[in-house]
């Protein structure tokens, strides 16, 4: 029996005296379309080798304007601004890779926000009229991921931005810390947007993190996802059905498998989970246990020494990783001992590499130890269930932030589900 392709193709072609025949018939004097393919197609000179690229930490956006709402001391704000457009990433030895990213880049610029400081993100959509990897015009929305924002500026996946046209975000940044992540969320087509590049970091602080984490240098983003590339060196997308996209290439920060050069410290890491369907469950080399001390909920009451964590799309967890005990020269490895539901490759089981050298420079924000408990502060106005936050007249209204948690369940209700 003909398949419903087959009779949309013969039908189209029944001018040319097609009309009649079996689909099968017709079918075979169709040139095929290719496979998806399953694993990259890098030559051999093209292909990344573990261990061998350079940690980079994504880029830190400074605000373009600082002050405090009608003048009150008790209201400050940063004002940010994004482009989105397309963009050269060298993931790949000897190839350059177009990207579609926040300011050209993957990932995204890092916005570092404080609790009680409301941010504006004026974010414009520089994207030319036709897709990256599908043939529509790239049209966007923003989410901040796990932020308690206003309906308007939630980045619900309906209101989009077109080529050309600029949205202001406001985030009232009310809760407590925590580790948030800002992506594009446009119906249907998540998935697609954010492995072209939409994605990038948004630390909240407030004092209490502040007081007890690692900050400066020591506290670092791990942006985790995985790809396939054309020969070209260009993205190569197969969501296999929409049942889910599984690459062979993992990269950290857009970097394959990199090598960090870290001091016998301890470190914070904040682990993002941003592939399409891929989960993890990464452990150290060494057997060491890592220290959980975040979720995507904030800081944790008591910190977990853990062999492995396990770590779905969308989840963030904060880890400390305690380097103090290993030589100067010795190398660690983040491992993944994945998933059940995961498709594996050659590499898949490697994240990245760790090199420990010789302590030198400052030791702001280090810690002298490993925390046993955790103090978050509480709910802010936990009297009230929420805290209550005007927006200015600007033109977009006024109201209050959503209760904690009304949104987070929706939205921990996706994570577990492949981005799309």
């Amino acid at each position: 029996m003909a398949s419903r392709r087959e009779v949309l193709t013969v039908g189209a072609l029944g001018a040319f005296g097609m009309v009649g025949m079996k689909g099968s018939d017709a079918a075979a004097l169709l040139p095929s379309a290719p496979a998806p393919i399953t694993s990259s197609q890098l030559a051999p000179r093209n292909t990344p080798v573990p261990y061998r690229g350079v940690f980079r930490r994504p880029p830190v956006l400074a605000p373009f304007a600082t002050g405090h709402d009608d003048g009150d001391p008790a209201r400050p704000f940063a004002r940010y601004a994004l482009t989105k457009k397309l963009g050269q990433a060298q993931f790949v030895p000897g190839l350059s890779t177009t990207v579609a990213g926040y300011n050209g880049i993957f990932p995204g610029p890092t916005i570092r926000a404080a609790q009680g400081t409301r941010v504006e993100v004026r974010i414009r959509n520089a994207f030319p009229g036709t897709g990256l990897l599908f043939p529509g015009a790239i049209n966007t929305v923003t989410h901040l991921h796990g932020s308690a924002s206003l309906p308007q500026y939630d980045g619900y996946a309906n209101d989009i931005t077109v080529p050309g046209n600029v949205k202001n975000y406001h985030y009232p940044n009310w809760q407590t810390a925590r580790t948030l992540w800002y992506h594009d969320h446009k119906h249907h087509i998540t998935a697609q947007n954010v492995y072209s590049g939409l994605a990038g970091f948004y630390p909240l602080s407030d004092r209490f993190e502040r007081a007890q984490l690692p900050q400066g240098e020591f506290d670092v983003p791990l942006m985790i996802s995985d790809a396939m590339f054309n020969a070209d060196g260009s993205l190569a997308y197969n969501d296999n059905d929409v049942k889910g996209l599984w690459g062979d290439i993992i990269m950290v920060n857009g970097v394959p498998w990199p090598t960090m050069k870290v001091k016998p410290r301890i470190y914070r890491f904040r682990v993002l989970d941003a592939s399409v369907a891929r989960s993890y469950r990464p452990t150290l080399s060494t057997g060491d246990p890592v220290y959980v001390v975040g979720t995507d909920g904030g800081m944790v009451p008591k910190v977990q020494a853990e062999a492995s964590w396990r770590q779905g799309t969308a989840e963030r967890y904060e880890v400390l990783v305690d380097f103090r005990h290993y030589r100067a020269g010795q190398m660690i490895e983040l491992r993944n001992l994945s998933n059940k539901n995961n498709i594996d490759f050659a590499n898949t089981g490697k994240i990245m590499r760790f090199e420990v050298v010789a302590d030198s420079g400052s030791s702001a924000g280090s810690i002298p130890s490993i925390p046993a408990t955790l103090d978050d502060g509480g709910v802010p106005n936990a009297a009230q269930g929420r805290h209550r936050y005007h927006e200015p007249d600007s033109g977009h209204g006024r109201g209050h932030a959503a209760p904690h948690g009304r949104s987070g369940a929706r939205r921990m209700d996706d994570q577990r589900r492949p981005l799309g």
